[in-house]
């Protein structure tokens, strides 16, 4: 993780910045540690005060923390525990610091500071850690599986590969064209157009369906035109069909 990383870009700080206000707004609020005597504004002022100056201490070195760990294994949760655990006696000198500008500061001895801390540092950042990876998977696109293979491949011989580039009605057979080849099979045409499930193409002739990636080029043939595909195979396009080809761009 580089340094840019562990800083964070805008939408991070943007997401730290919020954590941290609404943390601190609800401690003000609790008043905790005795503080609850002081009047509501100067414990939202001492709190905000308290939280943005251990910000910087706190999230960018658990953020090195956390991707360090995720590559050697340890839970995000043992993870921030123990970050926090350390980082709190900087945070406690930082809130020392702090305190001094205000003339009742309900912590007094060191010690007692840092469990004063601690105690907020740590439910502040596993509530913070639960919310960021939520909304990493929010935000994280969906995985979309694999489209599954034309049922009709299923049929085919191995050395005709796996592109069909069009089916021809033969009889009560249908002659399957690939790159590699063709192969006949026992079946109707519309059950084949069917196994193929949704491969992009179109029926252009009563015995011939054509796929559309298949199309080299096209000539017209009188009224009707004929496709030659990718195999040199050439198809014919009924005359019927020609205006809903030149709908879809095909010709």
């Amino acid at each position: 993780m580089t340094p840019a990383e562990a800083i964070g870009d805008r939408r991070v700080w943007v997401r730290d910045i919020a954590f941290t206000a609404v943390a601190a707004l609800t401690i003000a609020v609790m008043g905790p540690y005795g503080s609850y005597d002081a009047p509501l504004e100067e414990r939202i002022v001492r709190s905000f005060a308290y939280g943005f100056s251990g910000l910087l201490i706190l999230w960018p070195p658990m953020r090195l923390a956390l991707r360090a760990g995720a590559r050697a294994g340890l839970p995000d949760l043992f993870v921030m525990v123990a970050g926090l655990s350390l980082l709190a006696v900087p945070v406690s000198a930082v809130t020392w610091l702090v305190g001094r500008l205000f003339e009742a500061d309900p912590v007094s001895s060191g010690l007692q500071r840092y469990f004063a801390v601690l105690a907020m540092v740590l439910p502040v950042g596993v509530g913070y850690l639960f919310v960021d990876r939520w909304l990493e998977r929010e935000e994280r696109p969906p995985v979309r599986p694999e489209p599954a293979p034309p049922r009709l491949l299923a049929r085919l011989p191995g050395r005709l590969g796996r592109e069909v580039l069009a089916l021809q009605a033969e009889d009560h057979y249908v002659r399957v064209h690939t790159k590699a080849g063709s192969t006949l099979i026992l079946m109707r045409l519309a059950d084949a157009i069917a196994e193929l499930d949704g491969l992009e193409g179109e029926r252009v002739h009563r015995s011939w369906w054509v796929a559309r990636s298949a199309v080299a080029s096209a000539r017209p043939d009188g009224r009707r035109m004929t496709l030659t595909l990718a195999n040199g195979v050439e198809a014919p396009v009924t005359r019927d069909a020609v205006p809903r080809l030149r709908r879809a761009g095909w010709i």
